[in-house]
């Protein structure tokens, strides 16, 4: 797998939750190149979301390889692709902290960002956020304090 292009290779992917179940792919194939625009659709169950828990690692093919780059996946330190794959979830629940304020997760993301727990702190303070925030929901910039699990679903996805 030399093409410079390609980016994702599902090669022979099998993805079993329990062994005496039905595989949700078998044997799947599916390449993804530099610039492509891919949509994926299919009712529910089909196996969209977990397609893309396959590259991003949340889930382990049961079968098969996945290539990111031209590299098997699993030969990639956490660190290092979690630097250069980024998903977003459907579900908000598994992306934010309920116990935390709506502060202390932009700061976790900020940590996450930066890979300095100080310049995170330093570089972004609580009044840049708010200004960053009225850009899209006026009425969180009054929340920053507030437990995201205290939030409305609306509020949460903002």
């Amino acid at each position: 797998m030399h093409n410079s292009n390609l980016v994702v290779k599902l090669d022979k992917v099998t993805l079993q939750f329990k062994r005496d179940t039905k595989p949700l792919f078998k044997e799947l194939n599916l390449e993804i190149y530099k610039h492509d625009f891919v949509t994926i659709v299919g009712g529910n169950g089909a196996g969209k979301s977990a397609l893309l828990k396959l590259v991003s690692r949340s889930y382990l093919p049961s079968k098969g390889k996945v290539y990111f780059n031209g590299t098997n996946l699993s030969r990639i330190s956490s660190q290092n692709y979690a630097g250069k794959c980024v998903t977003f979830s459907q579900n908000t629940a598994e992306c934010l902290f309920p116990s935390l304020s709506v502060f202390e997760n932009y700061q976790l993301w900020q940590m996450g960002r930066n890979q300095s727990f100080f310049q995170s702190f330093a570089k972004n303070d609580k009044e840049s956020f708010k200004e960053h925030i009225h850009q899209f929901n006026k009425k969180l910039v009054s929340k920053l304090d507030t437990e995201v699990r205290l939030l409305s679903g609306g509020e949460k996805q903002s």
